[in-house]
């Protein structure tokens, strides 16, 4: 019947090679066929657990990169809520004490250098529409109650009789501390050659008056100041 030898080789939890079977006998192919047939069904539950191993090492990879993709987007989407949150254009001044920057809604950013200043803005600074005859006689208020406005600041003053007069409210004016300094301007010319000038102390846009009878006629004494 000759000489039979049965040699299984396996590798780890892989069968590399099936079982072989030599011999001179006829049936020889036969019982290598049933052999080779029964390890490999025998085989069928470890390829199944490599072949499900396999898949859930890509699920895990695929889950680690959908968590990447994930970190991204809540990146993304946190940029674009601080954005929003401040106009999504901010204007900003590298020195702001020599160029303010204010953002008025531009559609796209841009960057803008500014080389040299020229000029200031100047003071904002107002004379009386009229003039008087003099600075300690000639009455400068109706009732004697006045109110002084600098941009969104007012001031009220109140004159006593002996005060009515230019030199009493420049007095009154320099006294409030409101940024400002009064003087009298005297032109001498014409019958009424003095003037009140009021000058603000900072450079810039504002707006200056000076109110008479402000609960009543609410006269601007000096012109309006819209520099």
């Amino acid at each position: 019947m000759g000489t039979t030898s049965i040699t299984p080789t396996q590798t780890g939890s892989t069968l590399t090679a099936p079982l072989t079977f030599n011999g001179v006998s006829t049936y020889s192919s036969d019982f290598q066929s049933i052999l080779t047939r029964a390890v490999g069904i025998a085989s069928l539950p470890l390829t199944a657990l490599q072949n499900s191993d396999a898949d859930v090492l890509q699920k895990q990879t695929e889950l680690q990169s959908f968590g990447q993709s994930v970190s991204t987007l809540t990146s993304a989407f946190s940029q674009l809520t601080s954005a929003v949150s401040s106009g999504g254009i901010e204007a900003t001044s590298s020195d702001t004490s020599v160029v303010a920057a204010t953002a008025t809604g531009a559609a796209t950013s841009s960057s803008f250098t500014i080389n040299s200043i020229t000029s200031l803005a100047t003071s904002a600074s107002e004379a009386s529409t009229t003039g008087y005859t003099d600075s300690t006689s000639a009455t400068v208020s109706s009732t004697g109650s006045l109110k002084l406005v600098l941009g969104s600041q007012s001031y009220n003053i109140n004159l006593a009789s002996g005060q009515n007069n230019l030199n009493g409210l420049v007095d009154a004016i320099n006294s409030l501390g409101a940024g400002v300094t009064a003087s009298v301007l005297t032109t001498g010319n014409g019958t009424n050659p003095d003037y009140l000038t009021i000058s603000a102390n900072a450079p810039g846009e504002t707006t200056l008056q000076l109110l008479d009878d402000p609960t009543g006629a609410n006269t601007n004494l000096i012109t309006s100041a819209n520099q």
